[in-house]
């Protein structure tokens, strides 16, 4: 008989690419020859020190490996020798500062030329994620990273502190040479030379920054003028909450001064402007790609300048947390947006399908990778279930199906006291879950507080069609005896299962 030590190194270390990391150590205890077919795997992914807060190779041993890595991360402060080494194929190295205690005591001067000096061993770092680290103290870091990298293409930066004046041209240097910026910071001092500073290559920027209003800090208005520098943006995802003013007009004229062109994707999250301001900018964004808000006011008027400008681009669409966003309204996103892959919406209603607009009419995403959706029903509509089931089996490209119930205090009232008295798709064979047979690409599953009442001839039948599944979370049952032989019967399988629900307010 054939065993695995008969086939070639060359295809083991294949197969061993698919492994997690646990997996690879316990297969290479097991022989010479796995170890030596696998070994070199452990090295990917390599976090400085362990999760226990320790070294457990010396810098000599991790400069002779040096060249297996492919993903550094440092965790805390350790010895500067670890700074002083080439990793030849690290392109992504992220800096995350955690609790854990440093193994290496500096000054915050000090602690940049370490970060500096492991920049200057590598140019060819591409990705750098800096958390929680002390960005303010000194441009060395900032004139190391612009200086040296050969090919920059992403930074994502989360300061603990404030970027002052003195550090804050040397920052956003550097910031123009990356393809796309991830920033959260507390705060920046106004640079004088950046109204001039151009960023003709950055085409992906997420901003999310606590300003404290000060009058040397920047504002909502700086920021804006400064993305007008950014004529190639293609995707802007901008968090507002900590703002008191925002330039509303200014970025209208300058979405329909057609600033940025390229732009497909555009989130602008907290943002507590009215409806009719939502409409006059959704109006003059170019068709996008994605679309993000989380606005309680997302009303009539927005949706109707989305549905007339950008329904035939869309490939993404999350309105989650806009409690003004109807089931009407979900199901012509759901009817009308053929390019959809991914969508997050608050609820549809069953008695919406069998209205005059919907009935009859089958969902036009066939082509949705994601939908997060909760699925109401009148509590005496026994023929709801199987309409749902119906359309959702069209969606044959589903891998996350996402139908757990959420707060519905995002809603209006009167939405409130329609949803309290209303009942929740049941994922059981008798209502017609059969249907869902065609979603053979679905690895993940959520039913959390939905108040399900299946058997174990549903939950049998789930893992017999969906046998790609990963993820379920949700209770099955509200009987303890029939959850508890459910939940054996699910333990016994590799999927990852949940069953906490996490509760809601009525």
């Amino acid at each position: 008989m054939a065993r695995i030590t008969d086939l070639p190194v060359e295809v083991i270390a294949l197969t061993g690419i698919h492994l997690d990391k646990d997996a690879v150590k316990h297969a290479i205890r097991t022989c010479w020859h796995l170890y030596n077919a696998l070994n070199h795997l452990l090295w990917r992914q390599l976090p400085l020190p362990s999760r226990t807060g320790r070294l457990l190779l010396s810098a000599a041993k991790l400069q002779d490996n040096a060249h297996r890595i492919q993903q550094l991360e440092f965790r805390c402060l350790v010895p500067q020798e670890y700074y002083s080494i080439h990793y030849p194929n690290v392109h992504n190295l992220k800096m995350n500062i955690t609790s854990l205690p440093p193994l290496y005591t500096v000054s915050p001067e000090n602690q940049h030329q370490l970060h500096s000096l492991l920049i200057s061993f590598n140019p060819q770092f591409q990705d750098l994620t800096l958390r929680n680290i002390e960005c303010s103290s000194s441009s060395i870091l900032w004139e190391t990273i612009y200086e040296t990298l050969q090919h920059p293409k992403r930074l994502e930066i989360n300061c603990i502190g404030t970027i002052d004046q003195n550090t804050s041209d040397s920052f956003w240097r550097t910031c123009s040479r990356f393809e796309e910026l991830n920033l959260h910071v507390h705060e920046i001092q106004r640079c004088e030379t950046l109204p001039t500073l151009m960023f003709p290559d950055l085409k992906l920027l997420t901003l999310s920054y606590g300003g404290r209003f000060r009058n040397a800090a920047m504002g909502t208005d700086d920021f804006l003028q400064w993305m007008r520098n950014a004529p190639n943006l293609e995707a802007l995802e901008w968090n507002v909450y900590h703002y008191r003013y925002f330039p509303k007009d200014d970025l209208i004229s300058a979405l329909a001064e057609k600033a940025w062109p390229r732009l497909e994707s555009f989130s602008l999250l907290f943002f507590p402007e009215p409806d009719d301001v939502w409409a006059d900018i959704i109006r003059v964004l170019p068709p996008l790609k994605r679309f993000q808000c989380n606005n309680s006011q997302f009303n009539n008027q927005s949706f109707a300048r989305l549905q007339e400008h950008h329904f035939a681009t869309l490939h993404s669409l999350h309105v989650r947390n806009c409690g003004s966003f109807s089931s009407p309204m979900a199901l012509s996103v759901l009817t009308n947006c053929a390019h959809l892959q991914e969508f997050h919406a608050p609820y549809i209603h069953a008695v919406d399908l069998r209205s005059k607009n919907s009935k009859g009419r089958n969902w036009a995403c066939t082509g949705l990778r994601c939908l997060r959706l909760q699925i109401f029903k009148g509590k005496n509509d026994t023929g709801a279930d199987k309409l749902v089931f119906k359309q959702l089996s069209k969606l044959n490209q589903l891998k996350d199906l996402r139908l757990h119930r959420v707060t519905t205090m995002v809603y209006p009232k009167k939405v409130q006291a329609m949803l309290k008295d209303a009942g929740m798709l049941q994922l059981r064979l008798d209502a017609g879950l059969s249907h869902l047979s065609t979603l053979n690409h679905l690895t993940k599953i959520s039913f959390l507080n939905t108040e399900q009442e299946m058997s174990a001839e549903d939950l049998r039948w789930m893992l017999e069609n969906w046998t790609l599944l990963e993820y379920m979370d949700g209770v099955f049952s509200k009987d303890d005896d029939t959850q508890a032989v459910l939940g054996a019967m699910i333990s016994e399988t590799n999927i990852e299962y949940w069953d906490l629900d996490l509760g809601f307010d009525d």
